[in-house]
């Protein structure tokens, strides 16, 4: 171990009083000049307690290394971040540092001038500097270590000091928080890097990796990914041996009900580090049908042809897999909610797995949930991850900010999104709320809770019901994200297309009033595992039978409102009269929506923007500022792209389909449609005659529109207009305070355009 003895010159004051704060310091004061001696060791060498172990590797401190101290009494910042620089034989620092026997002193290695800010509640060390540790923003990482500056900056170290041996001594055991990848092997010196660049020391090659991260790495033979767990040595050989190894798999596409075959391939080979040899690599597969993260022989009786093994190859080798039909449920009638109720309950069943088996993330501020059981769902804004990756488009649209193109879109506080976990964007939840059900205890009292990177809640067999809820997660009291949990057997697989457009058959939030008929074929999947051998690389595909069920709507019923651009759904009315449906918190007291118009600028809970939109979903805005030029919104500010990410500027859009975003209210795959849609089917004559009986239109004998009314935008607090009229909106403006939308009443069905804060209903399409 080698340890380093370093001094600090400081002003120690002579009483504990208050007086020396107005004492001039120009000729010392009262003070009397003493030496602090600090003992500083590299603990990660030779200790079984460190948290990474570094073969041959030693931090040694160089003339111009700097640290930052912070000093601490109890909880509260004595001194923060006070840099003290080496110059060869002791550490110095211009701040006044007082040392005593009551503080805490904790150092940290490399100085960085704004790090981030410790957490000095936490219990242990590790958790009081965990950001410093994790590092999201790489205050202390460098991609690029090929120089010993930009390695050495990377070795982020920690310590808290100790006191008991000499006097006015505090003593730092300095333990290495980054893992170490090392490179070795003959080809290891010549092997060039892209990307994660490794440091060259005696013809190895070293990189500092963050704890408890993959990190992918690019030399001249293959593309890899190594992992630190929680800082941990890791090796990769680099050799003239076969030892990169390269497996790709292309699953076969998805099936339908009918089953059938679909062709998937496999390429598996390994190669010297020229490259310039290869052979085939063996490979054999598992399966997990039940989406619990096992692997075994098992296959599924309904995946009657597939290749369990084989031995691999430069070339794609195509495999036939084969599905069977599947078998028609017999159909259920009766009420929605007798239905949901006999329904197979699920266990921490993840609402972003369309599948249920661990298949690619999808997330959205919608889930359809069809069963009772315990739920999570990911704390992650709206749809910023699709197909298990980031969504970027959907939170960070291509185009230029302006005035009317929202870039980045923007969170509660009022600042750009850029990562879609809520807890990478200075809005870690710490707590749930309901902010209201229209079933009084559909979600169980007691059952939300924070797990980690998911939100928690439980649905009763006894008491599921066809319904809504909205649920909250806050940070300190406040609501960061909201999401729209609708409980229903409809599961928006039986699409109708209308001029390219695949529209769901019933309102999003939709609530029949009369008995429904469920039938068709369930949906079902399989997670097939491929493992190489001897490189040991694994990839996993989903196979995937598509549900087709179809739910007969009821034609009476009620469905919850939207303000143009807002993401959480508003109370809904009775579906018979202007009157709101009954909705409850938790504990089942009566919530309702609350008008607030606002006719200046201003920030607090009464002026409309769009964090107060998320931070208040019981608020219905309405801009009237005088002199607005029409920006009769629900926001002071007046985007085009809030639902349509590629829309920059007023159009018509009677093409393209919307790009859907994270304020977006429709489950996964789905999103509030262009205007086209609109335009479409009030301009063809194919819509059948006023259902008075039902109170609304069917388009082309296929689509059943209820008359729903609204929610006004002076008046919003109230519905108006339930079973005479309909509007439904798109997700294309025609201002900067209005947007189109479907209106219909008895005697015409047409195209429409009106103030954004009105609270129109939601037909979603597919994306």
């Amino acid at each position: 171990m080698k340890t380093k003895y370093f001094y600090l010159s400081m002003f120690l004051a002579a009483s504990l009083g208050f007086a020396s704060c107005s004492e001039d310091l120009s000729d010392g004061g009262n003070k009397n000049q003493q030496t602090l001696k600090i003992e500083v060791a590299d603990a990660s060498l030779g200790s079984a307690t460190t948290r990474a172990t570094y073969s041959g590797y030693t931090t040694t401190f160089a003339s111009g290394d700097q640290i930052g101290l912070y000093v601490v009494k109890g909880t509260r910042v004595v001194n923060a971040n006070v840099l003290y620089e080496f110059n060869g034989t002791d550490w110095t620092t211009d701040a006044d540092v007082e040392y005593n026997s009551g503080y805490t002193y904790y150092a940290y290695f490399p100085y960085v001038a704004s790090p981030y800010t410790p957490d000095f509640t936490q219990s242990t060390v590790d958790d009081k500097f965990d950001l410093f540790i994790y590092d999201a923003s790489n205050k202390f990482h460098n991609a690029n270590q090929s120089t010993k500056a930009n390695f050495q900056a990377s070795d982020f170290m920690l310590a808290q000091g100790t006191t008991g041996g000499s006097p006015n001594t505090i003593t730092f055991s300095m333990y290495h928080k980054k893992g170490l990848a090392v490179f070795n092997g003959e080809g290891a010196a010549d092997a060039t890097f892209t990307g994660n660049i490794p440091y060259l020391m005696s013809d190895t090659k070293y990189f500092l990796m963050k704890p408890s991260t993959n990190t992918e790495f690019t030399d001249d033979e293959s593309t890899y990914t190594l992992n630190a767990s929680s800082g941990h040595y890791v090796t990769h050989s680099i050799s003239e041996a076969y030892n990169t190894f390269v497996l790709t798999v292309i699953g076969p596409s998805a099936y339908t009900y009918a089953g059938g075959t679909n062709s998937y391939s496999i390429t598996s080979y390994k190669q010297n580090s020229a490259g310039t040899k290869t052979k085939a690599a063996a490979w054999t597969v598992s399966y997990d049908t039940d989406g619990d993260g096992v692997f075994n022989d098992s296959k599924p009786s309904w995946l009657t042809t597939f290749t369990a093994s084989g031995d691999g190859g430069t070339s794609a080798s195509p495999y036939d897999a084969t599905v069977a039909a599947q078998t028609a449920m017999t159909p259920s009638s009766g009420t929605a909610s007798s239905i949901l109720a006999a329904a197979t309950p699920v266990s921490d069943y993840d609402l972003s797995d369309p599948t249920g088996v661990g298949s690619p993330q999808n997330t959205a501020n919608c889930y359809m949930v069809h069963a009772p059981g315990t739920y999570k769902l990911p704390l992650v804004y709206g749809n910023a991850i699709k197909n298990g990756s980031p969504n970027n488009n959907a939170y960070n649209p291509s185009g230029t900010s302006s005035n009317t193109f929202l870039k980045p879109f923007i969170n509660h506080a009022g600042a750009g999104i850029t990562d879609p976990y809520l807890k990478n964007n200075s809005a870690t939840p710490d707590g749930v709320t309901l902010v209201w059900q229209d079933v009084n205890g559909l979600i169980k009292n007691g059952s939300l809770a924070i797990d980690g990177d998911y939100l928690k809640f439980e649905i009763l067999a006894a008491s599921i019901a066809e319904g809504n809820a909205v649920i909250a997660a806050t940070k300190s009291g406040t609501i960061v994200w909201t999401w729209h949990i609708w409980v229903t057997p409809e599961t928006y697989s039986n699409l109708t297309t209308v001029n390219g457009y695949s529209v769901t058959p019933v309102n999003l939030g939709w609530v029949g009033s009369s008995n429904v008929t469920k039938s068709g074929y369930e949906g079902r999947s399989c997670n097939v595992k491929v493992t190489q051998s001897g490189g040991g690389q694994t990839q996993t595909f989903t196979i995937t039978q598509s549900p087709n069920i179809t739910v007969t709507p009821s034609k009476g019923g009620y469905s919850p409102y939207y303000q143009w651009g807002r993401m959480t759904p508003e109370i809904p009315s009775t579906g018979t009269s202007n009157s709101n449906h009954a909705a409850y918190n938790i504990s089942g007291s009566s919530v309702s929506m609350v008008q607030k118009t606002f006719t200046s600028t201003g920030t607090g809970e009464a002026y409309g923007n769009i964090e107060n939109g998320i931070k208040y979903p019981l608020n219905h805005y309405y801009n009237n500022i005088s002199g607005n030029s029409g920006r009769y919104g629900p926001f002071q500010s007046w985007q085009y792209n809030l639902w349509d990410a590629a829309c920059t500027a007023v159009s018509n859009n009677r093409t393209n389909h919307s790009v859907k975003t994270v304020y977006d209210p429709c489950p996964p795959g789905f999103c509030v449609p262009s205007s086209g849609l609109i335009y479409y089917i009030t301009n063809t004559v194919s819509t059948s005659a006023w259902d008075g009986t039902n109170q609304g239109r069917t388009w082309n004998s296929t689509l059943w529109f209820p008359a729903a009314g609204y929610r006004s935008s002076s008046s919003g607090a109230t519905p108006g207009s339930v079973g005479s009229y309909g509007y439904y909106w798109s997700a294309t403006p025609c201002s900067e305070g209005n947007g189109y939308y479907l209106s219909f009443y008895s005697s015409f069905w047409y195209e429409n355009v009106n103030y954004r804060a009105y609270g129109f209903s939601v037909r979603p399409v597919a994306e």
